[in-house]
């Protein structure tokens, strides 16, 4: 029986920044919420879309790409989120808290984004045009758990670029549509099963009838 590659995970870690900041990349990245990036998986297959906010109008041009982060900087930069996440869980102000305690949140989880950003790769000259908006890759070659950086640009005339970034991983794994114990026996097996026990009850009516 042939084997399938299916999508087993897509992990998506969202970058967002409230305020402009230049990173090691040079890149600053979107700040205004032009930019949608969906919170749910399926970027890599094209299921998603990017959405671009009603105020940035509709006669745009939306490319993008993934740019492969290599193992040793995935494991630093997860480390740094782990300690973010860590430090939001841990000292995310109240409501009522005072303008001084959020203003001390606000520029500790900025220098965390920071942090992060400065590890990730930039884009670079190798963009694909977005049909309907939607990011697919390529994944015919990948047999491995792959971290990347989804680069999206979006420009239109009279404007300079706009650009936004996500950690994607994708981990493909291989279903067998059959087990190498038991293969199609296990579909035999089991109406073999099910005709057997409808003989024996037919049978024990028949007896007490």
């Amino acid at each position: 029986m042939k084997k399938f590659k299916t999508l087993c995970m897509l992990l998506a870690i969202a970058i967002f920044m409230s305020v402009p900041t230049v990173y090691a990349h040079e890149v600053t990245l979107d700040s205004n919420g032009i930019i949608k990036m969906p919170t749910t998986d399926g970027y890599v297959t094209g299921e998603n879309k990017i959405e671009i906010d009603a105020s940035y109008g509709s006669n745009y041009k939306l490319r993008y790409q993934y740019v492969e982060i290599e193992n040793d900087t995935y494991v630093a930069y997860t480390a740094i989120l782990n300690e973010q996440i860590n430090y939001q869980n841990e000292n995310k102000p109240e409501d009522s808290a005072g303008p001084e305690e959020k203003q001390a949140y606000s520029q500790k989880m900025a220098e965390y984004e920071n942090s992060k950003q400065k590890l990730l790769p930039g884009y670079t000259a190798n963009w694909l045009d977005s049909e309907g908006n939607t990011v697919p890759l390529d994944t015919s070659s990948i047999d491995e758990e792959k971290h990347f950086v989804l680069w999206i640009e979006v420009t239109k005339a009279g404007s300079g670029p706009i650009y936004q970034n996500k950690v994607i991983i994708f981990q493909p794994c291989d279903d067998d549509v059959t087990s190498p114990s038991t293969g199609d026996n296990t579909i035999i097996i089991g109406i073999a099963i099910v005709a057997v026990a409808g003989i024996m009850l037919v049978s024990y009516k028949k007896m007490h009838a």
